[in-house]
C-alpha cells in the first residue's frame, strides 16, 4: 500500500512537471537553495531477443517515452545536498503488445558534511519487466521490484585516522503473474572500515563487512563475514579510486554449502587526457539466485568515455560476469559490449545512438543466448 501511494504521489507529480513543459515555463530555481528540471527521453529500441532464449528467438521493436524530473537542493547554500529524480517508462511493444508495460524509476540521495564528519544516503526504487541472465521465461517478461536504501559515515579520529560505517540494504521482488516462480532475495551489508592516511592524497584501509542474504525459499538465508583490506585516493597519477581484498566466509543455512574465498570491490578512474576517461568496476562476493541458491559472482566491468568537442561524445563499455550455483554445478558466463554516440544540439535536446551485445554461455541446457540492441534517442531537460 506504501509503494502504491508513492506511485500515485509521483506520478502526480510527473503530470505537472510536464504540463508546465508543455506550457514552456522555464527551470525552476529556488534562490540560492536549488533548482528542479524537467528531463523527457523519447526512445526507439530493437531488439533481436527479447525473452533472453536460446532457441525460438523472438525479435521486436519498443517505443519507449519517458517523462521525469530532476531536482537538486541545498547546493551552495548548506552542508546539506539532496538530490531527487524520478522518471516512468511508458513502454510500447510494436509485435508484441501484449508486452506494453508502465515502469516507475526513483533515486533520493543526500551528503552532509562538517569539518570532521561525512554522511551520505541513498533511496532508489525501480520498476523492472524484462528477463535476464538470472531468470527468464519463454513468451513472456518477468516483473520485479527493485528497492535500495544505505546510509554511511565517516568520522575523522585523528589527522591520521577516521573510521567508516554504514548499512545498505537491497531487494528483488518478484511480482505479477510469475511471482511465485520464482524466491524474492533481501541483502543486508554492514561495512566497518579504519583508514590511516599514508600520504596527503593515499589512505590505507583495514575493514570488516557482515552479510545477511534472506531468500523467500525455506532453507536457503546465508550470512558472509568478509576481511578486507585496501588502498582509496590517488593510487597513481591519474588514477584515482579505492581498491579492496579480502578473505570472505559464506555460511549457509546447509551447512555443507558453506565456503571461503577471496573478495574484491574496487572502483578506479583513470582520467588518460582532458577528453578520455577510463573506469575500471571490479567485483567478487556471494548472492543468490532467482530461485534461492546461493551464488559466488565474479565482475569485471570496463567502461571509457571520449569527449569530441562541446556537442559530440562516445562512450563504451566491456562487462564479464560468471555466476558459480553452490548448489550444483551450473555456471554461467555473461559477457556484454556496448557502444554510444551523444550530440548536444543546444543546452536543452541532445540525441544518442547506442548498440548492446550480450552472451550468456551456461553450462546448463537452455539457459546460453545472445542479444543485440540498438536504440536511438531524443532528451529533453528543461
Amino acid at each position: 500500500m506504501k509503494l502504491f501511494k508513492l506511485r500515485v504521489r509521483l506520478t502526480s507529480l510527473l503530470i505537472a512537471f510536464a504540463a508546465l513543459h508543455s506550457n514552456g515555463a522555464p527551470l525552476v530555481s529556488i534562490g540560492d537553495l536549488g533548482t528542479i528540471s524537467f528531463a523527457g527521453k523519447t526512445t526507439v529500441k530493437w531488439d533481436s531477443n527479447i525473452f533472453r532464449q536460446e532457441a525460438n528467438e523472438v525479435t521486436d521493436t519498443v517505443l519507449v517515452f519517458t517523462p521525469g524530473f530532476n531536482a537538486v537542493l541545498g547546493k551552495n547554500a548548506t552542508d546539506l545536498d539532496i538530490g531527487l529524480s524520478t522518471s516512468y517508462d511508458i513502454n510500447k511493444y510494436q509485435d508484441k503488445d501484449y508486452l506494453n508495460s508502465e515502469l516507475l524509476h526513483f533515486l533520493a540521495n543526500a551528503a552532509y558534511r562538517t569539518s570532521r564528519l561525512q554522511l551520505s544516503a541513498l533511496a532508489s526504487y525501480d520498476e523492472t519487466k524484462s528477463n535476464n541472465e538470472r531468470s527468464n521465461i519463454a513468451g513472456d517478461l518477468i516483473d520485479r521490484e527493485l528497492t535500495s536504501l544505505g546510509i554511511n559515515g565517516e568520522y575523522t579520529l585523528s589527522p591520521k585516522f577516521s573510521i567508516e560505517t554504514g548499512l545498505n540494504w537491497n531487494e528483488i521482488a518478484y511480482v505479477g503473474g510469475y511471482a511465485s516462480s520464482f524466491s524474492d532475495r533481501k541483502y543486508l551489508k554492514i561495512p566497518v572500515d579504519i583508514y590511516y592516511e599514508l600520504t596527503p592524497k593515499l589512505d590505507l584501509s583495514v575493514g570488516y563487512q557482515r552479510g545477511q542474504i534472506d531468500v523467500e525459499a525455506s532453507s536457503q538465508d546465508a550470512t558472509t563475514d568478509d576481511f578486507n583490506v585496501g588502498l582509496r585516493g590517488e593510487l597513481l597519477p591519474k588514477l584515482v579510486g579505492s581498491f579492496k581484498v579480502g578473505y570472505n566466509q559464506y555460511q549457509h543455512d546447509n551447512s555443507a554449502r558453506d565456503k571461503t574465498s577471496m573478495s574484491l570491490d574496487s572502483n578506479l578512474t583513470w582520467t588518460a587526457s582532458s577528453k578520455l576517461t577510463h573506469r575500471l568496476n571490479l567485483y567478487r562476493n556471494f548472492d543468490a539466485s532467482a530461485t534461492g541458491t546461493g551464488t559466488e559472482e565474479t565482475k569485471f566491468n570496463w567502461s571509457s568515455s571520449y569527449v569530441l568537442n562541446n556537442k559530440i561524445s562516445f562512450s563504451g563499455r566491456a562487462g564479464y560476469n560468471i555466476r558459480d550455483y553452490l548448489a550444483g554445478e551450473r555456471e554461467d558466463k555473461l559477457l556484454t559490449l556496448g557502444l554510444n554516440g551523444t550530440y548536444r544540439i543546444n543546452r536543452y535536446w541532445n540525441v544518442n545512438a547506442g548498440y548492446v551485445f550480450s552472451n550468456n554461455d551456461s553450462n546448463e541446457a537452455g539457459y546460453s543466448y545472445d542479444d543485440n540492441i540498438v536504440t536511438f534517442a531524443a532528451a529533453l531537460t528543461y
